[in-house]
């Protein structure tokens, strides 16, 4: 449980978008002590009002032998938060920095690299769930990277579910876009399949039923369809941007593209997507690729 090492260090966290944000609370919520950075003010205020302290970089989010949590986008931001005068490697000499981002492979393995060098123990920990799960600590987390107690402690306080999955930082990552590969191919999937159906006359919702009752009856398949009935078109968590550097960080990974022939066709699909302005549409969205021609 977090209330064994509350007091022993303060946490510092970086990065306080939708899912950053929720992880402070969550933190908060199981009594650390957090320091937080973000390039955005009104975000660290939001924390700060909750019980958190601001700091004014990267670099005084963390403490020697300490932990730093990072939610960003993407690897040029991690780049951005780690390096230089104001990058958290700097403070961080003997510590441990979680890195929360979905990154390709490569990324994570250069990033724990240039963390040994620096003295500074990296832990990739990309996670499963949308902030709301974060809100409540029901992520699931793939982690790879050096075995920390400290660093578990912390996941565990965020996450239902810890999978430790290797020494190697590449591993994460690698489970992570594997796995979102399955769930926005779903979707891409399912959204195709409710299009030609529709085409057909039949019933979106009669449809909807009798898929999920039966060989679709997992909670992902079934919030799906409802959305893709209801038409959904805002983003509850993920969005097609994201889904879409997903792919693009899969498919870049795989030196040999007739290995990853599925993923480059999905990823063909959510390109579309971005081209047509849905980026920030949930990815149920995808439904409007596949509609009737005008």
């Amino acid at each position: 449980m977090a209330s064994e090492h509350i007091g022993a260090i303060e946490i510092g966290l970086v990065g306080l978008g939708r899912m950053g944000s929720a992880i402070a609370g969550r933190l908060l919520e199981c009594g650390y002590a957090l320091r937080v950075y973000d390039q955005d003010a009104h975000a660290i205020e939001r924390v700060v009002q909750r019980g958190a302290r601001a700091a004014a970089t990267p670099a005084d989010t963390a403490q020697a032998g300490g932990i730093v949590i990072s939610s960003v986008t993407d690897a040029a931001g991690v780049d951005a938060i780690c390096a230089g005068e104001g990058g958290l490697l700097r403070t961080l000499r003997g510590g441990t920095h979680i890195g929360m981002s979905t990154l390709s492979p490569q990324a994570a393995a250069d990033l724990a690299r240039r963390h040994e060098e620096a003295g500074v123990r990296y832990v990739s920990a990309p996670v499963q769930g949308r902030p709301a799960a974060a809100g409540t600590g029901q992520l699931v987390g793939w982690v790879s990277g050096p075995r920390d107690a400290q660093a578990q402690a912390v996941l565990e306080a965020l996450c239902r579910k810890v999978f430790w999955l290797s020494e190697d930082a590449a591993a994460g990552p690698a489970t992570k876009l594997a796995i979102n590969f399955l769930m926005f191919g779903n979707v891409a999937l399912m959204a195709e399949a409710f299009a030609y159906v529709e085409r057909h006359g039949i019933a979106q919702q009669a449809f909807a039923e009798g898929l999920t009752d039966t060989v679709f009856a997992a909670p992902f398949f079934r919030n799906f369809a409802a959305a893709l009935c209801a038409q959904e078109q805002a983003a509850q968590g993920s969005d097609i941007a994201l889904a879409h550097k997903d792919f693009k960080l899969l498919v870049g990974s795989e030196p040999h593209p007739e290995l990853l022939p599925s993923a480059h066709r999905m990823h063909e699909i959510y390109q579309r997507a971005m081209d047509e302005g849905l980026a920030e549409l949930d990815p149920a969205a995808v439904r409007r690729l596949f509609a009737r021609p005008a």
